[in-house]
C-alpha cells in the first residue's frame, strides 16, 4: 500500500477500480461490501482512488477481521459466511467478492449470496479461470492450512452468474498463460463487472 500510496501502478488495485469506473449511475458515496475482505486493505485502494464508497468488510476469518479492526477502527467489519450472509436482501449497491470465491466448495451458493445482498452491482474479483477444461479443483498450503483452491471453467462461471440473475458488463483480464500451441489451452485471472438484473 505504501508503493501504490506513492503512485506506483499496482495491476490486481488498477483493475478493481477500473471495474468500479466502468459504473456510471452510483449515489454519490454509495454503500460497498466486501466479501473476504481479509484486512480490509481495499479500502485504501478506495481512499487513494478518490471513490468514496461506504466500505463495509466481512471475512471467514475471524483472525482477519480481529486485524481489519484494528487497523481501520473506524470502518465496519464482521465476521461472515459467504454462502450465508446475514445481510438483508439489496442491502449494499455494490458487493464485491475479493478472491474468495476460488476457496470456496459451495460456490454457487457464494454466487447466490453476493447477488441477493447486492442491490445493483455484483464485482468478482480476481477468479482463476481455465480454458477448453472442465472446472479444476486443487489442494494447496495457504494462509499456514491446506486450501481448496477452484479454477473455473469461464464457461461454466458465467453459467453460473446468469442463474442467480447477474449479467456481465465487463471482464478484465490480470494475467493470462496461454498454451501457444493451442489457444483452448491456459489460465489467467479475471475481474468480472455484473449487474443484477431486475425480477419479475
Amino acid at each position: 500500500m505504501k508503493e501504490y500510496r506513492g503512485g506506483a501502478s499496482i495491476d490486481v488495485f488498477d483493475v478493481f477500480t477500473a471495474a468500479l469506473r466502468k459504473i456510471d449511475n452510483l449515489p454519490a458515496a454509495g454503500s460497498l461490501l466486501e466479501i473476504g475482505c481479509s484486512s480490509g486493505y481495499y479500502s485504501e485502494v478506495l481512499e487513494v482512488n478518490g471513490l468514496p464508497f461506504r466500505y463495509h468488510g466481512c471475512d471467514y476469518s475471524d483472525a482477519f477481521i480481529e486485524m481489519a479492526r484494528r487497523i481501520y477502527p473506524a470502518l465496519s467489519f464482521d465476521v461472515e459466511d459467504a454462502t450465508r450472509l446475514s445481510y438483508q436482501d439489496n442491502a449494499y449497491d455494490v458487493v464485491v467478492s475479493g478472491c474468495c470465491l476460488l476457496h470456496i466448495a459451495d460456490y454457487e451458493a457464494a454466487i447466490a449470496e453476493s447477488a441477493r445482498v447486492a442491490k445493483d452491482y455484483v464485482i468478482f474479483h480476481r477468479t482463476p479461470i481455465v480454458y477448453g477444461e472442465p472446472t479444476k479443483y486443487f489442494r494447496k498450503q495457504a494462509y499456514g492450512v491446506e486450501t481448496m483452491e477452484i479454477h473455473f471453467s469461464e464457461p461454466e462461471l458465467l453459467d453460473s452468474f446468469r442463474v442467480h440473475g447477474l449479467e456481465v458488463l465487463a471482464t478484465f483480464t490480470l494475467n493470462e498463460n496461454a498454451d501457444p500451441r493451442d489457444s483452448s489451452k491456459g489460465n489467467a485471472s479475471r475481474t468480472y463487472l455484473c449487474r443484477k438484473q431486475s425480477q419479475s
